[in-house]
């Protein structure tokens, strides 16, 4: 079985050399990674690991909601750049954190930068959203077509809008933690389905195997049929051509 770690911060692993990591991932399966960025000071970083390991890191450039504020006057300018730059490269991570700063307006002024720059440049956009649900309600139709909830947290309703608008949803280790976890996992379509890791800050790359087989006992489906449909979804959110 393969897997891919679609949400994880690889140059702020600091345990071991990156080589090393990537080669202990790869033996328990995980052979490719999405690295994000949160903001413009992570961007060279994030593309600097993806140019030397192009095989098995895709970057992802956004500013996260914690740092919408006090951004150089031509981050747009040089997101942009960086996302022409680097024609593999997703958008992520991105979105509104009512948790972190109830400032609305900052918010959505730089998500909608990212909105139109992943339909104009066709890349999918990565979401951090926490706590966010009424501001999401005037952005349903407007997400582009490959879109991924990071770290779902087990809201019900929020999963079916999800799936209703065609998005994805990413998991790591600590959805089973979660309230309705089991309910969640059951009606989850294993084709809106992700996994993740959020290293070094959520789980740890070790914890996607097991997860997957885990959700596939949920689901009452074979573990290596979960695998194959959950890599595939990562691929197509990897293909920039449409």
């Amino acid at each position: 079985m393969y897997f891919c770690d679609t949400h994880i911060h690889l140059p702020e692993i600091k345990t071991q050399s990156l080589q090393t990591f990537l080669q202990t991932a790869e033996k328990i399966g995980i052979v490719r990674f999405i690295s994000v960025s949160a903001k413009p000071e992570d961007w060279p970083a994030t593309a600097n690991v993806a140019t030397k390991y192009p095989e098995k890191v895709t970057p992802a450039f956004a500013v996260h909601p914690w740092y919408v504020n006090n951004l150089p006057d031509n981050w747009q300018e040089k997101l942009e750049q960086m996302i022409a730059q680097h024609p593999q490269a997703l958008i992520g991570e991105c979105g509104f954190d009512r948790l972190h700063d109830n400032n609305r307006e900052r918010q959505q002024e730089v998500f909608d930068f990212h909105i139109q720059m992943s339909q104009k440049h066709h890349r999918a956009l990565l979401l951090h959203m926490v706590k966010a649900d009424a501001w999401l309600e005037a952005y349903w139709q407007r997400l582009p077509e490959k879109f991924v909830f990071h770290s779902f947290g087990g809201n019900p309703e929020l999963l079916k809008k999800i799936v209703k608008y065609g998005g994805y949803v990413a998991l790591n280790a600590k959805i089973l933690n979660k309230n309705k976890a089991e309910e969640i996992l059951r009606v989850l379509p294993p084709e809106r389905l992700l996994l993740e890791s959020d290293a070094p800050y959520q789980t740890r790359v070790e914890t996607i195997p097991d997860l997957c087989k885990k959700i596939a006992l949920i689901q009452g489906i074979k573990v290596e049929v979960l695998a194959q449909q959950i890599y595939a979804n990562t691929l197509e959110i990897m293909n920039n051509d449409r």
